[in-house]
């Protein structure tokens, strides 16, 4: 270092620690480096523009300022006496203008990426461009370690000073030096109380988690604008005006309700910019540096408050900081609840409060600005530039935040913001966040599912029709041999028959106790043509269960009869009826069959509560459900295999699409996939041509036997778990023209409600809503979410079950009314999803199974198919170690190899 060139030497503030730690850290060069450009009319001269800029330059001590930290306990800044300009001029006056634009954008990449050394001062740099006759182009690009926003206005209001007035300006401008020492003076002893009274309950970071599902470019950072036309930024100033509150607050409350939003919370910190000008320090108006600190403001959404309390909330959060704007972060991280190297927030507003520009138009020049632009090292910048016209800039690291997700969030930062506005009286939740564009892709484009249905009849009207056009068809095959129509219908109508004898009324139980095969099947064919509602039951069920299944049914007031359809383990409870079957293969009566609006059959499932709820599901919905079919796949089954459990409910899907289709149905044994080769074999010799199973089933499947073992399938289904992708690329390897689909859906959609064709080298989603279906997205008080961002799924349509057995209070929580149309019912299937940019949906994981580590919130689902992913893992759990501060998350995998060390 040239000792002899040396004006002074001064500590950092801890607002410039911050950002010099940051600046050598961060592999991201263009990190705190800002950019200001302006477009100057006239005839400029060039010279005496530049000589201008050299006055402003000697002016200010921290314009002449660089930083030296190796070899020292503390780093410094040291200005030097005097320092080269670094000036650049640009000729594009020969080039058309339309190329301007796009010219301008890559110099200013292209300088933004250049970065800085800051052991070498000045931290600045100029360019102007001519454009043409009396047209000029300035750029200032500068490292937010010397300036601030304020200190770039006043600096470039004095350069005009200069240029355009005889006025002498005094020598030396104010030290920048003066409010680091200051600083030094002040008495930090109450700092760490005050934010831990504020922060220390507070232990999550809030973030918009957006996923694009898009690449990231070779950038920097990602911008993207939206401006406030001139009414909108009257109203804003106008409303806040009337609730005594400032503009910045306004944009801070529009901010926090847009964050809570994305984030799935209520309670939300972020950082803000404040000036940092003490007015104890004189003439500290006319100092430049880099003045403002950053500081965290909590900010708590109530649903119910209103709009006009909120803003108030905002304004007193603000204003109670005032006291603390020169705290450094650092005191306000360490009294948070957020564990230690974590960051306390992720997302910055800064608006800016700039001095009014002065307006100097002397000797023939104006300048107006049009681009100005700090970045920082967080992931995400809010800017808002209330010049007129009134800016709102995003700023978004692109490994964070892709340019899609970014355009969206500063859409619906826009659209909050006319929302606020709009209506101060009215309440929080009803705020809409999502731009009318957004809403309307989310709620009807991606729904656009309408088709017409034929008229409706029950699926057992269908299959007796078969029956009678070819009974001598086969219906289906199971180890016992096959079964024709004729002869399925006969023994369901002796299984009506019996039914009938003993009282049943449209939508009675009858447990149907047994294995899989055609003796279960006849008995649900024959429930339903007696106009009852069949319920499954394993025939290894535990005691507990059947009674606890029992004991739901009869609460509802209905009698519970049972048919044993083969061997069976399970233990019935004494109340239930026994039907007598022992003179029902000689019954010959026709039946009349179930109607429309009777249940067609309880089925039990523990889903996420852990004990038997029972759903119970109309023959419409059934209708809808098979009609969906239809509408989705090519063509019915010839031969589908039946590889679940007739106690699941994914037997449904084969069981009645495919009877009632004129199909044959295959059936092998309980437990026929112990025998992995006994089963292909089956499969194999009966030409399956459709088959649904889970995933890790059909990855076994393939393993062992390939599509060439199964040379007549095709179409393979999977649901029931999360599809890895490495079954996608298994099965397109072994059969690259036969169609893979997983389907979603739980037991209250009737089975499905979307469904995607899996191709390879494409993300495994859980597709599309399903014909007259429709799929909604939201958040906690039910608003539509954006594209990207995670919340809870609700499904809509006619194959909406009626509700839960014999349990209001259940059914009124989950099946709700649909806040988008007066006559749609809705469900609730406490499974996270997010919309994918090409209209189809990914599964993330359970509202309840949500957990937070060192922070954060994290979905096991989303790391489970991360992990699926590896080459080797074929399935994984995730698992919280503990619910203690710092527990590890353990990772369960089951592998198809040798697996590499994680």
């Amino acid at each position: 270092m040239n000792a002899r060139n040396i004006a002074s030497i001064s500590a950092l503030t801890p607002t410039q620690e911050g950002i010099l730690f940051h600046a050598i850290a961060d592999d991201n060069r263009a990190a705190y480096h800002s950019q200001f450009s302006a477009r100057i009319d006239g005839d400029l001269d060039s010279a005496r523009w530049r000589a201008a800029w050299d006055r402003v330059i000697a002016r200010h001590d921290v314009l002449r300022t660089l930083f030296t930290w190796e070899g020292r306990d503390k780093p410094l800044q040291v200005v030097r006496e005097r320092v080269e300009t670094p000036w650049q001029t640009l000729d594009w006056s020969a080039t058309s203008t339309d190329e301007h634009p796009a010219m301008l954008d890559a110099l200013l990449q292209r300088d933004r990426d250049l970065g800085f050394q800051l052991d070498r001062a000045p931290l600045l740099r100029l360019i102007l461009i001519r454009l043409g006759p009396e047209r000029q182009r300035f750029v200032l690009t500068f490292h937010h370690l010397i300036l601030d926003g304020w200190s770039m206005r006043l600096l470039l209001d004095e350069a005009q000073h200069i240029y355009t007035s005889a006025d002498a300006l005094p020598g030396h401008a104010p030290s920048f030096t003066r409010f680091v020492e200051w600083l030094a003076a002040r008495d930090t002893s109450g700092d760490e109380a005050w934010w831990r009274e504020r922060l220390s309950s507070f232990d999550t970071p809030t973030f918009p988690q957006v996923h694009d599902g898009t690449a990231t470019d070779n950038v920097s950072h990602h911008v993207v604008t939206r401006r406030l036309d001139r009414s909108e930024a009257d109203t804003l100033r106008r409303v806040a005006r009337e609730q005594r509150v400032t503009p910045s607050s306004v944009v801070a409350a529009a901010w926090a309700l847009l964050l809570a939003r994305y984030a799935g919370t209520d309670d939300v910190v972020f950082g803000t910019t404040v000036a940092g000008r003490p007015p104890e320090l004189g003439d500290v108006e006319h100092m430049a540096g880099m003045f403002i600190n950053t500081l965290p403001l909590r900010i708590q959404t109530d649903a119910n408050a209103t709009v006009a309390d909120f803003l108030q909330s905002v304004q007193h959060a603000q204003a109670e900081q005032r006291d603390m704007e020169a705290s450094a972060l650092s005191v306000a991280q360490r009294a948070s609840g957020v564990t230690d190297g974590e960051p306390l927030f992720e997302s910055i507003l800064v608006f800016e409060n700039f001095p009014a520009a002065a307006a100097l138009e002397a000797r023939n020049i104006a300048l107006s600005i049009d681009h100005f632009v700090e970045y920082s090292h967080f992931p995400l910048a809010i800017l808002a530039v209330p010049d007129d016209p009134f800016d709102l800039i995003g700023i978004s690291d692109p490994e964070h935040l892709g340019v899609p997700g970014l355009t969206d969030l500063m859409d619906n930062l826009r659209h909050t913001l006319r929302s606020l506005l709009a209506n101060p009286g009215a309440r929080l939740t009803d705020v809409s966040t999502l731009a009318s564009e957004q809403s309307l892709n989310v709620l009807e484009t991606l729904n656009d599912t309408e088709v017409a249905t034929p008229e409706s009849t029950t699926l057992w009207h269908q299959t007796a029709a078969h029956a009678e056009a070819s009974p001598e068809a086969v219906a289906l095959i199971d180890a016992g041999g096959a079964t024709t129509y004729r002869e399925l219908m006969r023994r369901a109508n002796a299984v009506s028959a019996a039914l009938l004898e003993a009282n049943i009324v449209p939508g009675d139980p009858v447990l149907i106790v047994g294995p899989r095969g055609a003796a279960a099947v006849s008995a649900i064919v024959g429930v339903h043509g007696a106009g009852g509602a069949y319920v499954p039951i394993a025939a290894d069920a535990p005691t507990a269960r059947v009674t606890r299944i029992v004991a739901e049914l009869t609460s509802s007031g209905r009698t519970v009869r049972a048919i044993v359809a083969g061997e069976h383990s399970a233990t019935l409870p004494s109340d239930v009826q026994h039907v007598d079957m022992a003179h029902v293969e000689t019954t010959t009566r026709a039946m009349a069959g179930p109607n429309l609006s009777s249940a067609a059959y309880y089925m039990f499932t523990s889903g996420s509560t852990g004990t038997p709820k029972g759903v119970e599901v109309s023959q419409q919905n059934l209708f809808h459900s098979v009609h969906a079919r239809d509408g989705y796949y090519d063509a019915p089954p010839a031969t589908f295999a039946l590889l679940s459990s007739l106690a699941t409910d994914s037997s449904v899907a084969g069981l009645f699409w495919t009877l009632g289709r004129g199909g044959t149905l295959l059936l092998p044994a309980e437990r026929a996939e112990q025998d992995i080769a006994g089963l292909i074999g089956f499969l194999d010799s009966h030409n399956a041509s459709h088959l649904l199973t889970v995933p890790s089933l059909y990855a076994v499947i393939l393993e062992h036997a390939g599509m060439h073992g199964l040379p007549m399938l095709n179409v393979a289904i999977v649901a029931g778990e999360a599809c890895p992708e490495s079954l996608v690329d298994a099965h397109h390897r072994a059969a690259p023209k036969r169609q893979l689909h997983n389907e979603y859906g739980p037991t209250e959609t009737t089975v499905w409600c979307t469904s995607a064709r899996l191709e390879p080298n494409r993300p495994v989603s859980i597709g599309r809503p399903l014909v007259n279906t429709k799929v909604y997205v939201l958040d906690a008080h039910q608003q539509p979410l954006p594209v990207g961002v995670a919340g809870e799924l609700y499904v809509g349509g006619p194959q909406v079950a009626t509700g839960y057995v014999g349990d209001t209070q259940r059914t009124a929580a989950q099946f709700v009314r649909s806040p988008f149309a007066a006559d749609e019912r809705l469900y609730r299937t406490g499974d996270r999803v997010r919309w994918r940019r090409d209209g189809t949906l990914q599964f993330v994981g359970r509202v309840d199974e949500q957990i937070k580590v060192r922070g954060y919130r994290v979905e096991p689902g989303e790391i489970e198919a991360r992990l699926c992913e590896r080459e080797g893992v074929r399935e994984a759990v995730v698992l919280l170690h503990s619910a203690t501060p710092n527990a590890p998350l353990t990772a369960f995998v089951v592998g198809t190899s040798t697996l590499d060390a994680a």
